[in-house]
């Protein structure tokens, strides 16, 4: 988890992302499943995460994303 972790780390730096923002993501893959934990923690007032696998989105639903969106 050491190489996802760095990339979020990476992300957060570019996004900025800050109290109140919205954020949505696609995809929530390893990355994708950090980089959603890391944007609540960092203030995301409201967090969408998108991808096309039902089972990652009831992970995201379990790790307080607030929409989640099955895509094809």
């Amino acid at each position: 988890m050491t190489e996802p972790t760095a990339r979020v780390i990476h992300g957060m730096d570019v996004i900025e992302v800050q109290p109140r923002d919205h954020v949505l993501l696609f995809g929530s893959g390893p990355t994708g499943t950090i980089l959603a934990q890391m944007s609540r923690h960092s203030g995301a007032a409201r967090l969408a995460v998108a991808d096309p696998r039902q089972f990652k989105l009831e992970l995201a639903r379990k790790l307080r994303a607030d929409d989640v969106v099955l895509v094809n």
